[in-house]
């Protein structure tokens, strides 16, 4: 069973359970963090890294834009976890984050997170 971290800015209670939802069938336990803070992120990227999780599914909203330090993050464990960083369609400038990701997957939705969800745990995207 594949261990997956969703790490997102917004949310909380509505997005936990529209993933949940739709994923329920993977072979997967997901552990959730809603957080804009920064050092919340970064903290909760280093742990998934230390509880050995398979994957993390980020959206770190706009710090995306210009966070370094989240970048750095995701670059130190990438390594060992897979990370998919999921940004709304028509977002601002390009992604710091998204060249020390294995995927980015942009527009869709609340549906990226189930789509990022589906690559990590090798579920059939169709």
């Amino acid at each position: 069973m594949k261990k997956i971290c969703i790490i997102a800015e917004k949310g909380k209670e509505r997005l936990e359970k529209y993933i949940l939802g739709r994923t329920g069938k993977f072979d997967a336990v997901l552990e959730f963090l809603f957080s804009s803070d920064e050092g919340a992120m970064i903290d909760r990227i280093h742990k998934c890294y230390y509880d050995k999780c398979d994957g993390i599914v980020l959206n770190a909203g706009i710090l995306s834009e210009y966070s370094i330090a989240v970048r750095d993050a995701v670059s130190a464990v990438s390594g060992q976890i897979e990370t998919v960083e999921v940004m709304q369609a028509g977002s601002g400038p390009e992604s710091v984050i998204a060249p020390v990701c294995k995927g980015q997957i942009k527009g869709f939705g609340d549906y990226a997170y189930v789509l990022a969800v589906k690559y990590l745990t090798g579920a059939e995207v169709c």
